[in-house]
C-alpha cells in the first residue's frame, strides 16, 4: 500500500517520518518554537524504525492510530482514522503541556476513541505503542 499522504512510496513509518513531504512540512508548521522542534526532529531521526507494513481493518470498521511526540515543554498528540481500503477518514492533532509521556499516550488514545465516537464509528481498532495503554483499554473493555 503506498503512503496514503503522498503515494510516492510503499506506507511505513520510516517513510512517515523521515521521507514523505506531506508529513516533513506538517511537522515544519507545528508552533512548538524553536527549541522543541529540534528536539522533536531529532526525536523522529533517532527513533527505532518498524518495518512492518501497514494491515486494512475489514469492511464496516475504521482503524485508529495514535502517537505522540515529546518536546521540550510540550507534546504534539497525533490520531490517524483509516477505513478498510486504507482511506483517511480523520487526522486530529493536539499540543499539550504534560510532562509524562505515559499520560500523553492515555490523552492521545482517548482523543482517538472521542473522535470516532463523535463521528458515530461502530466498530473500531485502536492501535498505539503504548502496551500499557492499550493494555487498560482491553482490561476496561472485558471487565
Amino acid at each position: 500500500m503506498s503512503c496514503p499522504l503522498c503515494s510516492k512510496e510503499p506506507e511505513s513509518l520510516e517513510h512517515l517520518f523521515l521521507f514523505c513531504d506531506f508529513a516533513q512540512s506538517t511537522v515544519a508548521n507545528l508552533s512548538l518554537g524553536s527549541p522543541a522542534y529540534t528536539q522533536l526532529y531529532s526525536f523522529i531521526q533517532g527513533m527505532a524504525l518498524m518495518t512492518t507494513a501497514y494491515q486494512s481493518p475489514l469492511e464496516g470498521w475504521v482503524k485508529i492510530n495514535f502517537d505522540v511526540a515529546m518536546g521540550s515543554q510540550k507534546m504534539c498528540l497525533a490520531v490517524v482514522g483509516r477505513d478498510h481500503g486504507g482511506s483517511i477518514l480523520f487526522v486530529v492533532t493536539q499540543q499539550l503541556y504534560l510532562s509524562s509521556p505515559l499520560v500523553g499516550e492515555a490523552r492521545v488514545a482517548l482523543l482517538g476513541i472521542s473522535e470516532a465516537l463523535k463521528r458515530n464509528y461502530l466498530y473500531a481498532i485502536i492501535e498505539g505503542n503504548s502496551c500499557l495503554v492499550i493494555s487498560k483499554l482491553r482490561n476496561a473493555l472485558y471487565h
